[in-house]
Parts: C-alpha cells; structure tokens; sequence
C-alpha cells in the first residue's frame, strides 16, 4: 500500500512523525519538541550537526513552543530515555532512525511488520 500526502514546509515534520507516532509513544508536546529540532537539524550542515542544542537554537525553539529553558530540558531529557535523542562521543544527537530522507522532495517511510506465530 502506498499513501501519498501533501504537506508544507511548516507541517511537515509534524505530519512525520505522527505517521509513525505508534511505534514512539510521544506526547502531543514531545512531537512538536522533536519536530522542532529535525526542522533545526536539516537546516545545519554536516560537519555543523553537533551544533543542534546550542544556545541560540535551543532559545529559538523555547520561543517557538512558548516553553521555559526547564520545560525544554525535561523534553529533551524524556526524549533521551525514549531513544530519540541519543549522546555519542558527548554530542547529543536526534537518533539518525527518525531523522527523513529526502529524496527528489519526497521523504518515504517504510513499515516491516515481523510476523510472529505466538501458537506454537
């Protein structure tokens, strides 16, 4: 099955991540934290990648979803024991598994459902 949905670049990440939001468990504030920080995060470029929770972009997002810098840091701290964020090397990062693929403007998701016979 193949489902297309048009978005823009403001819906996007939103619409992303609720389309695989099952499998997260986030909460409606965790997706537009997480949502936030993939907008941010496609904005750097590679060897900047490390940069993603400085300052300046942490504040911009804290404005963005009208949050306190704790309300932020408990976001980012629940995200981390989610598997959302990890820390390599002491660089937190978003988890390279939820981060879209864009490919010709078009980002694919892709479902393998294991079947498992639990009768035998």
């Amino acid at each position: 099955m193949e489902i297309n949905r048009a978005v823009d670049s403001e819906s996007f990440y939103i619409e992303y991540i609720h389309a695989f939001n099952g499998f997260l468990r986030l909460s409606k504030k965790e997706i537009l934290v997480v949502a936030e920080l993939l907008k941010e995060n496609a904005k750097l470029n590679k060897e900047s990648k490390d940069l993603l929770f400085e300052t300046t972009i942490r504040k911009r997002i804290q404005s963005k979803l009208n949050m306190t810098v704790y309300n932020l840091n408990n976001y980012i701290s629940s995200l981390k024991t989610k598997g959302i964020l990890k820390e390599e090397h002491g660089i937190l990062s978003i988890n390279k598994k939820i981060i879209p693929e864009m490919v010709n403007g078009k980002a694919t998701l892709k479902y393998n459902f294991i079947w498992r016979d639990t009768n035998k």
